[in-house]
């Protein structure tokens, strides 16, 4: 997926935009990223149930393309009840090899890939997290529990039924052993749907809040400044025309100035 961003604007409209005399410059930008979502669950190993472990994981995920091919499936987590006790995942592993398993194909010796952890829960702490608890985790003692995970996948084959480990420590403390289990990720490729973020018109830099901020960064991205990102050019795209240039930035302090006479 190609968009081009072009800068190719005139020394009076910079000026008449109120930012002084620019060189004028023309580019194309290649799309970083793409990015979908899709809806996955969690089953469990060698059925067709779901595995408790389903509820921890928000149903919608999401998967990032990276320009090289590579792609990372997002999920995020949220705490579950087992037997009536609240707890959070511990910790998952994509399984990349089998090397050995029992008669009843039960996998006894694997190859493992931990799953990035791209956001922690840092506001919980339990009694299998809390080192001052009494019944303690010596698996997660003192750790956070993640709240967003990345596997990485193979978006172009659509690789689905996804062979992981997950350790719950809930389970954990139920059924000493049993925390840590099997399941498969199974990801339904006929809901892939291309992602559609709800970003402010503005907001360049992906914080959610279209500011100065957002004037600053896209006008350092028309200059030139080098590491001057754009977090979604789309949202500094005022005029439509699939294109970035000095016209998006007159467009875009006027909206804020417009905006901040709005909210006086």
């Amino acid at each position: 997926m190609k968009k081009k961003l072009i800068s190719a604007v005139t020394a009076l409209a910079m000026t008449a935009c109120g930012i002084g005399t620019l060189s004028v410059f023309a580019e194309d930008v290649e799309a970083q990223t793409s990015e979908y979502t899709v809806n996955i669950t969690l089953m469990q190993f060698h059925s067709d149930e779901k595995s408790m472990g389903n509820a921890s994981m928000v149903p919608e995920a999401h998967i990032v393309v990276n320009n090289d091919g590579t792609a990372e499936i997002q999920i995020d987590m949220v705490s579950m009840t087992y037997l009536n006790r609240e707890g959070y995942l511990g910790w998952l592993k994509k399984v990349t090899a089998v090397l050995a398993e029992n008669k009843y194909q039960y996998p006894t010796e694997i190859e493992t890939e931990d799953a990035a952890v791209l956001e922690e829960y840092t506001d919980v702490y339990d009694s299998f997290n809390d080192p001052d608890s009494d019944y303690v985790d010596s698996n997660v003692e003192g750790k956070w529990y993640p709240k967003k995970l990345g596997i990485p996948i193979n978006f172009e084959e659509q690789e689905d039924d996804i062979l992981v480990q997950v350790y719950v420590p809930v389970m954990e403390s139920i059924m000493p052993g049993g925390g840590t289990k099997f399941a498969v990720l199974d990801i339904d490729w006929d809901s892939l749907a291309v992602y559609e973020p709800e970003t402010p018109a503005g907001d360049v830099n992906g914080d959610g809040d279209f500011n100065v901020a957002d004037v600053i960064t896209l006008q350092k991205w028309l200059l030139a400044v080098p590491d001057t990102h754009l977090a979604d050019w789309q949202a500094a795209d005022f005029y439509k025309d699939d294109r970035l240039d000095v016209f998006d930035l007159c467009l875009m302090k006027r909206a804020l100035i417009a905006e901040n006479t709005t909210q006086e």
